[in-house]
């Protein structure tokens, strides 16, 4: 198969899977289009990533606290959380 036709097929995949586009339509696009709504899924799906490792990083950086916490230390410290109630 030619170069640039594996290549169309490759971009023509990623449109209709992730876009629920018809390969008639994106036959149809011009390649500058194309090639836009290709940046902007690789956009999109670089900002999910960057956000579920910051949620990740976040998590394990609470969860971290309590588990380096003596188990004395936890339970003073809820014990003053609930004489403030």
């Amino acid at each position: 198969m030619s170069n640039w036709r594996e290549s169309f097929l490759e971009e023509a995949f990623l449109l209709q899977y992730h876009l629920n586009m018809s390969y008639s339509d994106v036959r149809m696009l011009p390649v500058t289009y194309r090639r836009w709504f290709l940046d902007r899924l690789t956009k999109e799906f670089n900002n999910q990533a960057e956000a579920r490792k910051k949620a990740s990083s976040e998590r394990s950086s609470r969860s971290s606290f309590t588990q380096d916490l003596p188990m004395g230390e936890s339970m003073e410290r809820l014990a003053s959380r609930e004489k403030k109630f």
